[in-house]
Order: C-alpha cells, then structure tokens, then sequence
C-alpha cells in the first residue's frame, strides 16, 4: 500500500507480524533500502519488490518536509515531499 511519509512511519511502528512484536518494526534508512535493493535477488529468490518507490527514514536536513525514497526498478534515490504517497517496506533490527 501507498502511504504519506508520516503515515509510512507510523504504519511501521504499529506492524506486527507475530504476537507481541509491535513497536519492534521501523521505516528502514535510505541507506538500508539501498541495500535492499543491492540484495533483491538473493533476498526475494524470485519475488522482488515491485518496481515502485519506497519511503525511507531518511529525512532531508536541508529542504523541510523532504524526506529521501528509493526506486527498486534503478536504485534511483530522490527527495520528495512528504505529502506524496510512495510504498512502505518495514524493516526490525534483531
């Protein structure tokens, strides 16, 4: 689903995909996502993330209410107004 980045972030801190962890999920760096993509085929065997953008946690310091994406079909990273709807891709530290 498509998300507005304060969304994106806040999808991601409520995700849980087993009992008891919620809160342990986050919006993944520009740079995870970066790795993300380097790894897709490996990571996904087969089934690679759509060729869409993806929020990352990474804001912009020097334009307010920018925040950086990724997109899987090139590994371009952009900045983008918070307020557009890009894809969520949670990730959860072990």
């Amino acid at each position: 689903a498509s998300a507005l980045w304060t969304s994106a972030s806040a999808a991601c801190a409520t995700y849980s995909e087993v009992s008891g962890a919620a809160g342990t999920w986050r919006l993944p760096t520009i740079r995870e996502l970066k790795l993300i993509h380097q790894l897709k085929v490996p990571l996904y065997k087969g089934q690679i993330p759509s060729s869409h953008k993806y929020w990352g946690l990474t804001e912009v310091a020097s334009v307010d209410n920018y925040a950086f994406s990724l997109d899987f079909s090139d590994g371009s990273v952009a900045q983008n107004i918070k307020t557009g709807a890009y894809k969520v891709r949670c990730v959860r530290d072990f």
